[in-house]
């Protein structure tokens, strides 16, 4: 009887751990991908700043509408409106075009002044965008299956003037910033989802480690183990309304370049930038360093007396070419809030774009560059766009009004299908973790050990019921990595 009863109470267990493991949550990730393209900034975040072509914006796939359709939107911590055109550009011939007449489930917003709320947004260039503002169903597709996830309030674009001459390659933005950011006056995206999911309004970005690479992943609700390593490290926002953090310090390798705070200002991270950009005395002293100790490296040799040959300007930007990423360069070490350091490999800050004139070859060129003296809203302040991003796993906590940062696996894992049983994901307190960890194995094992022990054992004694081994589990997928 009592080796009986024991195994009834070790089965409960290991079905109890077994159900813990595999619960479902309603949270969503969403793989992300770069491409290549060409940014002006928008002025209420950038001012007058002038940005050059660059490339390696990420974006994802979205569904909008009724019968739902495609588009690939920009992802953009840097602004908080999901916008969408509903016109064409000349310039942008490749553009998906938004129609609300055209979804069942659109619907028309309601201002004080108008049956129909407006918006406009200014851009640096003086570009002026101008359209209306609808609501209309937001969803995901995985393994052909669509994952419906909130009504979402969407700009639609109807008119630019001047238009421009330059396209992103995307089909609208997704903006991923606070809600008392936005052009248009509603709510952003990530809130409605997030309370539609019924998970914390919090979520995790990896931008992912080069073009083309699919092993970047946005995560609503949560984080997802499996695209980190180690802790962790929060650190508060100090910006009303925007992504920004404090910089104490800069070290190059193990030079140190300037601290202090005042020294780089409001740091904002910032998606939707490519390079990143910090105050001209800032990037003075990293001219400095280079220059006294690097002027062996190609791309350095720029800021030196006797520049190396297979160095290049483009775009304003000291390159070189090749067929993979320079080697020697040093680590760029930025400490954030006093008590952690985000290590930026040259592999993040040297920007890799396409050689025109030979496509084995590839540019790298270096992605930190200086703010320009018209900068009038952010001057003094910095920007750490993807040459940043790309080496750190970035956590928004946005009810926390906080942001973690932690190491990426830079493992390519996601693609546009659910996981499989091996690799499932699970939800712990508003966060997600990967599958069962080397402890939770052990524990696991030691309970299917001790069932079967004891079920040996009361098969030895007359009269006695043996309690059967559970049957293998087969959980469904408990996330739709889409």
């Amino acid at each position: 009887f009592f080796s009986v009863s024991v195994t009834m109470l070790l089965f409960i267990y290991l079905v109890l751990f077994l159900c813990l493991t595999h619960s479902s949550p309603a949270l969503v990730t969403v793989p992300v991908l770069k491409t290549q393209h060409q940014r002006l900034p928008n002025a209420d975040r950038f001012g007058e700043i002038r940005v050059h072509r660059t490339q390696m914006i990420p974006y994802t796939i979205v569904h909008i509408g009724t019968p739902p359709r495609p588009y690939k939107m920009t992802l953009d911590t840097g602004s908080s409106d999901f916008i969408l055109p509903a016109f064409q550009l000349k310039t942008c011939p490749k553009w998906k075009l938004y129609n609300p007449n055209a979804s069942s489930t659109s619907k028309r917003t309601t201002c004080l002044l108008s049956n129909t709320c407006t918006f406009s947004i200014t851009y640096g260039s003086g570009n002026t965008d101008t359209g209306v503002v609808v609501v209309d169903q937001l969803s995901f597709e995985s393994d052909g299956k669509f994952f419906m996830a909130s009504d979402i309030w969407i700009g639609v674009l109807l008119k630019e003037v001047p238009q421009r001459n330059w396209c992103n390659g995307a089909d609208g933005t997704f903006g991923l910033g606070f809600d008392s950011d936005t052009v248009s006056g509603f709510p952003g995206p990530v809130t409605p989802i997030a309370h539609s999911l019924g998970v914390p309004n919090v979520f995790g970005l990896y931008v992912g480690s080069r073009a083309g690479a699919p092993d970047g992943a946005l995560t609503i609700g949560g984080v997802d183990r499996r695209l980190f390593t180690g802790r962790i490290h929060y650190v508060p926002t100090i910006w009303q309304g925007k992504y920004a953090v404090a910089i104490h310090a800069l070290t190059i390798g193990d030079y140190p370049v300037v601290s202090g705070v005042e020294q780089f200002g409001h740091c904002q991270i910032d998606s939707g930038t490519t390079l990143s950009y910090i105050p001209e005395a800032a990037y003075r002293r990293i001219q400095y360093v280079l220059r006294v100790h690097y002027c062996h490296l190609a791309v350095f040799s720029v800021f030196c007396e006797h520049k190396n040959r297979a160095m290049f300007i483009e775009d304003d930007m000291p390159c070189v070419r090749g067929v993979q990423y320079p080697k020697g360069y040093p680590v760029f070490y930025w400490q954030l809030d006093g008590r952690y350091s985000v290590a930026v490999p040259p592999e993040a800050y040297l920007k890799q774009q396409p050689n025109p004139s030979n496509s084995s070859e590839s540019h790298f060129c270096f992605g930190i560059r200086p703010l320009t003296d018209n900068q009038e809203l952010l001057q003094g302040d910095s920007i750490l766009g993807d040459t940043f991003m790309a080496a750190t796993y970035v956590v928004f906590d946005r009810d926390r009004k906080q942001i973690g940062f932690a190491v990426p696996t830079r493992v390519p894992v996601l693609h546009a299908e659910a996981p499989d049983d091996h690799n499932t994901v699970r939800r712990t307190e508003g966060r997600i973790t990967s599958g069962p960890t080397l402890a939770e194995v052990a524990i696991l094992l030691s309970l299917c050990i001790a069932v079967i022990v004891s079920a040996t054992v009361a098969r030895q004694k007359p009269r006695q019921q043996v309690c059967p081994l559970p049957h293998e589990s087969n959980p469904a997928s408990s996330y739709g990595a889409i």
